[in-house]
């Protein structure tokens, strides 16, 4: 019932990021053997993309991407099911929120580590809630930049602002600058 929603607070985190978190999540939830195929690295990052990409339904592809251009480059991007499914779910984010007059609060992920306490702070204020105890605490890695290639970083953008809505390309684009 949209009625019960009266406001959102959409948290955006650094794609090349998030692709890095889903992977390091898979190594918890899943068995050794995963671990063992896909080693907790760069490399093991890298085969376990290009199994995800394997598997990606081209049928798929075809209906985001009626020009075989764009098929040819969706192929060349690593993680690109993973890269499609984060655009997307920005793009329909903010669609939802817009389409039902929800006032909505942007936070990037990089916020809560740049200043937890302002942050923590609007958003409870944005919500008109009181603190009750004292937030957890913060930290965030980022020891991603051998995961992934100058190529990488660069089909990924034009793919993403391929994908985008402005609402998600003005919230993410300067994940990509140089």
């Amino acid at each position: 019932d949209p009625t019960l929603v009266h406001k959102a607070i959409h948290v955006i985190r650094n794609p090349f990021h998030n692709l890095i978190s889903r992977f390091n999540c898979e190594h918890k939830i899943k068995e050794d053997s995963f671990a063992d195929k896909y080693p907790k690295d760069a490399h093991g990052f890298h085969k376990f993309c290009q199994d995800l990409d394997a598997d990606f339904d081209h049928q798929y592809s075809k209906e985001l991407f009626p020009m075989n251009q764009w098929r040819h480059d969706v192929k060349h991007t690593r993680c690109h099911d993973d890269i499609i499914s984060y655009v997307m779910w920005h793009n329909h984010a903010f669609e939802t929120c817009r389409e039902l007059h929800i006032p909505t609060m942007v936070v990037h992920y990089e916020d809560y580590e740049d200043d937890f306490n302002m942050t923590f702070a609007n958003m409870l204020d944005f919500l008109h809630l009181e603190e009750k105890g004292s937030a957890p605490g913060f930290a965030a890695r980022h020891d991603y930049q051998d995961y992934f290639t100058n190529e990488d970083l660069q089909s990924m953008k034009d793919l993403v602002k391929h994908l985008a809505s402005n609402h998600t390309w003005k919230a993410i684009a300067h994940y990509f600058d140089d």
